[in-house]
């Protein structure tokens, strides 16, 4: 063997020998994230920056959306594999029509931390002030939709328009701008519009005293691309738990990166878990499904009410952390 072919064996030995220690990809997961801005949904965030999908050996993307179907659409069709912080109405109503949908786990139960204000000049004091002005929610199915419904049913506020604005953003402008009566909010997001005195705070979803307890945001995916990749499912959602909890418990490192992403004093990004108890935000349980079923019946975003079957098709714990109730 002469010396040129000896030294192209070798090259064509050591690629062979290379082969099977080439690193594999880690497995994909696209994410949409319901809306912008809310404390605990900033996990995903926090886990992508901290290595902890990494970690899982998943290749995570997240983009924004602005709330409601236009989010679950993304899911039902497979555009997006799983979401973070939708309303669980939307979701309750799409799986009821037959979309491939399941619950991951609850994101947030109760809706006090769902606010309500007005611009500082506004004679409106409280909810029992607007009379036949806007109480406004971002769009139906959502979070602030449940409060809304609920309030003007619990306040007998039978005169009040519930009108859709969208977003946080969109929300605030189309209140400073004197285009409806309130805005919405989840702080710490607009707390420098209230340290500017700038708004008032009229009432919480605390006065929506049917939602107590209920799991009114969750983690939902495509239900086919679950059953395809469990393992991944279950690797994200314990990433996402970790994210979860390193925004509580990051200190500094964790509210600087959430107040630097939207915009915010590091000062109003501490007050977080303030607005959003840390208690309120485990995978589980599903608060009060049998409840919300009957919300969602009342509204006639369902047609008739879920089995027992359904309910138990609905909600699909791929993980959960130790000692966690089912």
């Amino acid at each position: 063997m002469t010396r040129w072919k000896a030294f192209g064996f070798a090259l064509a030995t050591s690629a062979i020998v290379a082969l099977p220690i080439a690193a594999e990809a880690n497995d994909r997961v696209r994410l949409i994230v319901s809306t912008k801005m809310p404390f605990e949904m900033y996990a995903p965030n926090q886990a992508l920056a901290e290595g902890y999908f990494k970690e899982e050996k998943l290749d995570v993307s997240i983009i924004y959306s602005d709330g409601g179907a236009a989010t679950l659409q993304t899911i039902i069709t497979g555009s997006q594999d799983a979401t973070n912080g939708v309303g669980v109405l939307s979701v309750i109503s799409a799986f009821s029509k037959g979309a491939p949908l399941v619950i991951l786990g609850s994101t947030k139960r109760g809706i006090g931390d769902t606010v309500w204000y007005v611009k500082a000049d506004s004679a409106i004091k409280t909810f029992k002030d607007i009379g036949d002005k806007e109480l406004v929610f971002s769009r139906n199915g959502t979070t602030s939709h449940l409060g809304v419904l609920d309030i003007k049913k619990t306040l007998a506020l039978d005169s009040v328009k519930l009108v859709s604005v969208g977003g946080m953003a969109a929300s605030r402008t189309q209140v400073m701008t004197g285009q409806v009566a309130t805005g919405w909010m989840t702080p710490p997001a607009g707390l420098d519009l209230l340290r500017r005195n700038e708004i008032r705070i009229i009432g919480t979803g605390d006065e929506a005293s049917g939602l107590r307890g209920a799991t009114i945001r969750v983690y939902a995916a495509n239900s086919e691309w679950v059953k395809k990749n469990r393992d991944v499912a279950t690797r994200f959602m314990r990433a996402m738990w970790r994210g979860l909890e390193f925004q509580y418990k990051g200190g500094d490192r964790a509210f600087e990166r959430y107040a630097k992403e939207w915009g915010m004093d590091i000062n109003d990004a501490r007050r977080g878990p303030e607005f959003v108890k840390y208690d309120e935000v485990s995978f589980s349980p599903i608060g009060e499904l049998d409840r919300l079923v009957q919300i969602a019946l009342e509204t006639q975003q369902i047609r008739e009410p879920l089995t027992s079957e359904q309910k138990r098709q609905l909600v699909d714990f791929v993980w959960l952390p130790p000692g966690a109730q089912r």
